[in-house]
C-alpha cells in the first residue's frame, strides 16, 4: 500500500510537494501546542516587511488534523487533475499566484493574521478547472460532483452558519479570493492557448 501511495505521488511531484508542505504546515502547529512555537514564522504578514514568504505561507497552516486531511484530500484530486492536464510548473505557479490573493483578502476583510488552510487555493484550483474546461479541450478530469459539492460548501460557509452553531471560523476572504483568482487565471490560460493555437 505504502509502495503504491509513493508511485501515485511519483506521478504528480507538484501536487506531493503541495501536500508535503501542508503535512509540515500541520505538524508545526500542533509542536506549537507543545511548547514550539516555530508555525508563528509562517503566519501572514502584509506587503513591505522583509519576510515576503509570509504573503503565501499561511496556506501550508492548518489548525486540526480533519482540516488538514479534508484539504490534503481536495488538493489531491484537484492539483492532481490540473498537473496531468497542464503540468507541474503552471499548479505551483497557481498555487503561488491564488494563494497571495486569498491571503491578502482575508487579511483585508479580517483585519487579523492568525488565518491558515489549503483551502483559498483549493478553490483557485476548482475555479481555475470551472473555466478550462468550459473553454477549452482537453477538459480537466474531475471527480463528478465534487466542483457542485465544493460550491454549496463555500455558500454554507458565506451564510456564517458554521460559526454560529459550531463556533467554526471559516478564512471566507480567502475561499472567495482563491475562487475568483483561480476562474481569472484559468480564463487567461485558456484564452492564451487558444491564441496560441491560432
Amino acid at each position: 500500500m505504502f509502495a503504491k501511495a509513493v508511485s501515485a505521488l511519483r506521478v504528480v511531484p507538484a501536487t506531493a510537494v503541495l501536500l508535503g508542505g501542508l503535512v509540515l504546515g500541520g505538524f508545526l502547529v500542533w509542536a506549537g501546542r507543545e511548547g514550539l512555537p516555530l508555525w508563528e514564522l509562517l503566519l501572514f504578514r502584509p506587503f513591505g516587511n522583509d519576510e515576503p514568504w509570509r504573503l503565501v505561507s499561511p496556506i501550508f497552516l492548518h489548525f486540526g488534523w480533519a482540516h488538514a486531511a479534508f484539504n490534503a484530500l481536495i488538493l489531491w484530486l484537484l492539483g492532481g487533475a490540473i498537473e496531468r492536464c497542464r503540468g507541474g510548473w503552471r499548479l505551483m505557479a497557481l498555487a503561488l499566484v491564488t494563494g497571495i490573493a486569498g491571503n491578502v483578502l482575508q487579511y483585508q476583510l479580517s483585519g487579523s493574521v492568525l488565518f491558515g488552510g489549503m483551502s483559498g487555493v483549493n478553490y483557485a484550483l476548482l475555479g481555475y478547472c470551472l473555466t478550462w474546461n468550459y473553454m477549452r479541450e482537453p477538459a480537466i478530469d474531475l471527480l463528478p460532483g465534487l466542483a457542485l459539492q465544493l460550491l454549496v460548501f463555500l455558500l454554507i460557509c458565506l451564510t456564517g452558519v458554521l460559526e454560529l452553531l459550531f463556533g467554526l471560523r471559516v478564512a471566507n476572504g480567502a475561499h472567495v479570493g482563491g475562487l475568483l483568482s483561480g476562474a481569472i487565471i484559468g480564463l487567461l490560460d485558456a484564452l492564451s492557448v487558444s491564441q496560441r493555437g491560432r
